[in-house]
């Protein structure tokens, strides 16, 4: 199975990207995992149409089999460890790709909602879309060492 994350827009920040490539290159050695990217409205952003207009880019971006993970400050939040566990659990028993969204910065449409198989959150704090995207590809990061008892996370 191979893991993708989608964002809406490409990275504004040098560091963001930078950092981004870099955890999917640690990443790729255990587990196949992308970067992918929708555009952002032409509509202003917090415009509903705006909205919409990137839920159906991010509909389209999804394959039938993909288990949508989307990223959401209501969702589920996990310890690391305990994210590792869930993460592998959906990652080995899932026919098609896991796919994690991070929205744009006004959020994700009702259609990508409801496509969603599960919320995630990652604070209960409201933090930038790219800054979510880092710290999502750090976290899969280290639930992937914790998984095969590399020394990386410190209790």
């Amino acid at each position: 199975m191979k893991m993708v994350m989608i964002t809406v827009g490409m990275p504004r920040a040098r560091w963001v990207e930078e950092a981004g490539r870099e955890y999917v290159r640690r990443l790729s050695r255990w587990a196949p995992i992308a970067w992918e990217h929708v555009a952002e409205a032409r509509h202003r952003p917090s415009d509903s149409k705006g909205v919409e207009e990137e839920g159906l880019r991010l509909l389209r971006s999804f394959q039938p089999r993909d288990v949508v993970v989307l990223l959401d400050e209501r969702g589920r939040s996990f310890s690391s460890v305990s994210f590792s566990q869930w993460l592998f659990e959906i990652y080995e028993g899932s026919p098609g790709r896991l796919a994690f969204v991070v929205g744009g910065a006004y959020g994700v449409s009702s259609a990508v909602r409801e496509r969603a198989a599960f919320c995630l959150s990652l604070s209960s704090l409201t933090f930038p879309h790219e800054l979510c995207a880092v710290v999502l590809l750090e976290q899969i990061y280290r639930a992937v060492t914790l998984r095969h008892h590399i020394p990386y996370h410190h209790a």
